[in-house]
């Protein structure tokens, strides 16, 4: 999965998540440092660009499938109403399972897949737009409509200049072996909005780090192997977790490996995108994916205040 969603998922992992653009474990030896190093300037530069940046994000809002919703901009600030009034740019409603919108802005032009989108159903999976120097996400979350507002001009992407990592370090890219379960068990995670998103426990991970033997726990949102849907999601907390590094924990996502070992590279391990802005729900490591052990490779926790 894309490790900017996407999160929004995903974003999203916005997001939901959606694979990481990592360096490709086939390309081992002498320049895999490089391949990180180039990766996170990568990462860097994509953050402090985007229209969508993580720390741009600024508004988050969550519909319920319960009447009309105005989506309202009024006094440079954004807001969900429940009767017309001034200010509004969108009309969102649910009707027989199906989200429509209408459009009362000709400032506000919604696409999808670059595709522009007319007055009426809402389509699968997710949609953009621009109003003024705004860009806004919208997305079906468990038949619930999310919209997200990016503001270029928050303090904190103004400020951004990059994210803090350990240096890459090879002992920490170790050989692992992965054990596929027969039955996939559903595990609930709390996110970092006090709700629950479900996966599915996948595959355990074996592997041996500073002459210990760990494990680790993988997950899947989807089971099918296609596509994006091909990654694994391994959250972790280790012994850095709330000092050095970020006190929810930290990701890691993997193409599934067709081979009965693979490596397993900590130094790619990043951080929810929740450390940058409060508008995503992140996922929280269950217990069982808590290291005893500092893991002092990967990305190191951002300090700022949300």
């Amino acid at each position: 999965m894309k490790r900017l969603i996407t999160l929004i998922f995903t974003l999203i992992v916005f997001l939901n998540f959606a694979g990481c653009d990592c360096p490709d474990d086939k390309n081992q030896g002498e320049t895999w440092d490089k391949k990180i190093l180039s990766h996170r300037a990568k990462t860097d530069s994509s953050y402090a660009n985007s229209p969508n940046s993580p720390f741009s994000g600024l508004n988050r809002f969550t519909l319920e499938k319960d009447g009309d919703h105005f989506f309202i901009y009024k006094g440079s600030e954004f807001s969900i109403g429940r009767k017309p009034g001034p200010g509004i740019l969108l009309k969102i409603w649910n009707e027989k399972e199906q989200w429509h919108w209408e459009a009362f802005n000709d400032g506000l032009t919604l696409k999808s897949k670059d595709r522009i989108l007319t007055n009426g159903l809402f389509p699968l999976g997710r949609a953009e737009a621009i109003f003024e120097r705004y860009y806004l996400a919208l997305y079906i979350l468990d038949e619930k409509m999310v919209i997200i507002v990016f503001d270029p001009e928050r303090e904190a992407i103004v400020n951004f200049k990059q994210l803090f990592y350990y240096p890459p370090d090879p002992s920490y890219r170790v050989t692992a072996s992965m054990e596929i379960f027969s039955n996939f068990e559903t595990v609930e995670m709390i996110t970092s909005r006090n709700l629950i998103k479900s996966y599915y426990r996948y595959a355990k991970i074996n592997f041996e780090i500073k002459g210990e033997k760990k494990v680790l726990m993988a997950y899947k949102s989807d089971l099918s192997k296609t596509g994006d849907k091909s990654w694994l999601f391994i959250p972790f907390k280790d012994n850095t977790t709330g000092s050095e590094t970020y006190g929810a924990g930290r990701f890691l996502e993997l193409k599934e490996p067709q081979s009965d070992t693979f490596v397993l590279d900590f130094n790619l391990a990043f951080n929810p995108l929740c450390n940058y802005a409060d508008v995503y729900n992140c996922s929280y490591p269950p217990p069982e994916n808590h290291l005893d052990i500092a893991i002092e490779a990967g990305e190191k926790t951002y300090p700022m205040a949300h």
